[in-house]
């Protein structure tokens, strides 16, 4: 992954020091609660980053919880480069409770916290700027889009695309899209587009690809789309973003993303949007005579497949298929997860029976991508762009 664009999609530790509410953060209500968003930054040293991204990997399931207790949800923390060797961390989190000023007096006593940050401060390099008492800097908030309001049983449709993008326009992409302009953000909200995503991954050494994963809430997708194209706002940043990508050579007419085939869908049970801890995209390659197995296989899943996803805290999953060039096929997925420790679900249900035969099945079908890691069959990409 690229490091000057890595989001860490879970609720994450908080700074070790008391902070002030005065010109932070902005409020909104959500359902009967009073929501109130914060921005800090602190400094991290180039040499520190391997170690801080390591513990934040496999953060401590008391320091999440001791998260909670204090309200905070919606958790991220951002590592970007401002200038060659000048890193930044930039967290954003959501305050649901009453009385910050008291949570934050609470966690700072909390034992696993004390702690936690004995590891994670050493790393970290607070701002000159900072105020007195603050640990990381809070900033001002100038710009929040939320979208409107949906449930999850508005999902008309969900879509999968693709495009690829050049290799020296990647930088150019990311910088983009870590700032959409306010007016996309409204012009995705008004044709009802929700829940958006946009993942970036590399197939083969040089042929790096974009995955969008969005759902449409709307009653006439075309039109929609039809206006969204009239739009000029939509327009001007679409002279931005087109001449960094290239369409793919399979690519219906009239398309510029490429529109590919779900072939495999599992809702799992209820959760609310606030669940969601992270969201993951991965891709792995199939074998163009296993297309009709594969597609078969994921029409009828198992019960205890989709038992296990369930399980272990995998909601609104979908796999999608298509061709990257000719005669070579890819699956792109996407899933969102609501449990509080990724990496030992995954590894209980490695160690699921049915899903380990399950995969006995599946696994001869695919073909592993260049850069998949040790011991994973799909390989995880990076997410560039979310809207909810």
């Amino acid at each position: 992954m690229r490091e000057r664009m890595i989001r860490f999609l879970v609720s994450f530790l908080f700074a070790s020091g008391a902070l002030s509410l005065a010109g932070c953060c902005s409020t909104r209500p959500l359902s009967n609660k009073s929501v109130q968003r914060h921005g800090v930054v602190i400094g991290i040293a180039p040499q520190n980053i391997a170690e801080y991204k390591r513990l934040h990997a496999e953060t401590w399931p008391g320091v999440l919880q001791a998260v909670d207790r204090a309200h905070m949800d919606n958790y991220s923390i951002y590592l970007g480069e401002v200038a060659p060797d000048r890193y930044y961390l930039f967290g954003y989190y959501e305050y649901t409770g009453r009385h910050f000023d008291a949570d934050m007096a609470r966690m700072k006593k909390d034992q696993t916290m004390q702690d936690w940050w004995k590891l994670t401060d050493p790393l970290q390099e607070p701002l000159p700027t900072r105020r007195e008492g603050q640990w990381w800097s809070q900033w001002e908030e100038v710009f929040h889009y939320d979208g409107p309001a949906y449930d999850k049983r508005d999902v008309k449709l969900r879509w999968g695309s693709i495009v690829g993008v050049r290799e020296e326009a990647l930088l150019a992409y990311t910088q983009l899209h870590a700032a959409v302009w306010p007016g996309v953000l409204s012009a995705l909200g008004d044709v009802n587009i929700r829940n958006y995503s946009i993942y970036l991954g590399q197939v083969a050494p040089g042929r790096d690809y974009l995955f969008g994963y969005y759902e449409y809430t709307g009653r006439n997708f075309d039109a929609d789309m039809a206006r969204m194209k009239k739009d000029k706002t939509m327009q001007a940043w679409w002279k931005l973003t087109d001449p960094l990508q290239e369409p793919l050579p399979t690519r219906r007419e009239g398309q510029w993303w490429s529109q590919w085939e779900e072939v495999f869908h599992y809702d799992g049970p209820a959760y609310e949007k606030r669940d969601v801890k992270l969201r993951r995209g991965s891709i792995v390659g199939v074998r163009e005579e296993a297309l009709l197995a594969y597609t078969q296989l994921h029409a009828a899943v198992w019960p205890g497949v989709l038992s296990a996803l369930g399980d272990v805290n995998i909601r609104n999953y979908s796999i999608y298929l298509g061709q990257v060039a000719p005669g070579e096929y890819v699956l792109f997925s996407y899933f969102e997860y609501v449990g509080d420790d990724f990496e030992a679900d995954m590894k209980r249900m490695a160690q699921d029976k049915v899903t380990q035969l399950w995969w006995t099945y599946t696994d001869p079908l695919q073909v592993r991508l260049p850069g998949t890691p040790q011991g994973s069959q799909w390989k995880a990409i990076e997410e560039v762009f979310h809207t909810d």
